[in-house]
């Protein structure tokens, strides 16, 4: 059942489903993503997270987490993490310090790793962006940035 508060609000349910909240939509949404794309990364030995980073490393000559974590509006501490793992498996290394925190450069096994699960990630992005044609929300990337952005002051 919905109340007119709840439809007007974007919480809406049924006989079979609780409210939900677009706090919660986005986080159920991005879990299921995540799974997807996890999925496609299995093989290849690494997370949809490390492929991230990896892709972030090797468009730079070199990656300040501090920064980096600034950029991508996440924890420093996540990043740092997951930046130790990367570094474990050699796909990343440091490099010379410059101003505040460490610096990493992508490792030619790095690259590999990257080439390699790329068409895995292409895969995923080409049947999210058929969905998302399918339902008529290809502008779906512009949303997500308008959404990211509502936290910050005018």
């Amino acid at each position: 059942m919905t109340t007119g508060d709840d439809a007007e609000h974007g919480m809406q349910s049924t006989d079979n489903e609780a409210p939900r909240c677009y706090g919660m939509q986005v986080r159920m949404t991005s879990r299921s993503l995540s799974r997807l794309y996890s999925k496609a990364m299995a093989p290849h030995g690494i997370e949809i997270t490390e492929f991230s980073l990896l892709a972030t490393f090797s468009r730079k000559p070199t990656v300040n987490l501090t920064q980096l974590a600034e950029t991508l509006d996440l924890e420093r501490t996540t990043l740092v993490r997951n930046a130790k793992r990367l570094a474990q498996k050699g796909l990343i290394a440091p490099c010379t310090r410059t101003g505040s925190g460490k610096n990493y450069i992508i490792t030619t096994a790095g690259k590999k790793k990257l080439n390699a699960a790329l068409p895995s990630w292409q895969m995923v992005q080409d049947r999210i962006a058929a969905e998302l044609a399918a339902t008529g929300g290809t502008n779906i990337a512009q949303l997500l940035n308008n959404l990211r952005n509502i936290e910050k002051p005018d």
